[in-house]
């Protein structure tokens, strides 16, 4: 977050603040990590090298539970019957994901050959 605040933009600078609430909020105790699954899926069409594994799974998504209304379930039972329905990354790379909030973030603009302006 700080990183992102010393660019000195300001969409640096909100990111940072969304980012510091995001962890405040929702941080994984058990993996030290706060999901961005939003900004994870536009990194990877940026840079596919983003996602370091994925796999194919049955995928739905809960519309009628009380503690999981919208939640999508990812069926990774080897054993499971139901046909596959998405492929869904399952690990990335923090460092790759970081280069590219940087770069979106910071203060150069760079046209559609790749030149810096």
């Amino acid at each position: 977050m700080s990183r992102f605040r010393a660019l000195g933009t300001p969409a640096a600078t909100a990111a940072s603040a969304l980012i510091r609430h995001r962890i405040e909020e929702q941080l994984e105790p058990e993996t030290a990590a706060v999901p961005v699954h939003d900004a994870l899926c536009i990194a990877y069409l940026v840079r596919p090298d983003v996602i370091t594994a994925s796999g194919s799974y049955p995928v739905d998504v809960e519309t009628s539970g009380d503690r999981t209304l919208g939640q999508m379930i990812v069926d990774t039972r080897p054993w499971s019957t139901e046909p596959v329905t998405a492929t869904v990354a399952t690990a990335a790379s923090a460092e790759v994901f970081r280069e590219v909030l940087r770069d979106a973030f910071g203060d150069t603009v760079r046209d559609l050959r790749g030149s810096t302006s």
